[in-house]
């Protein structure tokens, strides 16, 4: 599989773990917490409005697998997201491939609808 766009990235900060930012996707803010479970050796995510008031708590960052995938709650962002290596050479997320090889994609070209149904695969 190879990928046939250019994609958008959510820049991420592995070295300055756990922090939270304020991200707009699609014109609309949001407070991404990132964080690494260093027993459980993953990262997640968290959302909240601007007010701090929480939306998804604890979200796994897997690679070629969208965020929220399934989920219809209120205040998530419309936009797919994925861990992407666009090499589709990475397998491993960890403080060292994060945001090197692995980054995080907004998944929004037509041809993206290959990468969530296979997963990267």
């Amino acid at each position: 599989m190879s990928v046939k766009y250019q994609h958008d990235y959510i820049e991420v900060e592995p070295e300055d773990f756990p922090y939270t930012e304020e991200i707009a996707i699609g014109g609309i803010s949001k407070l991404w917490t990132f964080q690494w479970n260093e027993v459980g050796q993953f990262f997640h995510v968290d959302i909240a409005e601007m007010d701090g008031t929480s939306i998804y708590h604890g979200e796994p960052l897997i690679p070629y697998q969208q965020l929220w995938r399934g989920l219809n709650i209120l205040g998530l962002p419309a936009e797919r997201i994925m861990p992407l290596d666009e090499a589709f050479q990475e397998q491993v997320l960890d403080p060292s491939t994060l945001n090197a090889t692995i980054r995080l994609a907004v998944l929004d070209h037509p041809g993206d609808e290959e990468l969530l149904n296979n997963g990267g695969a």
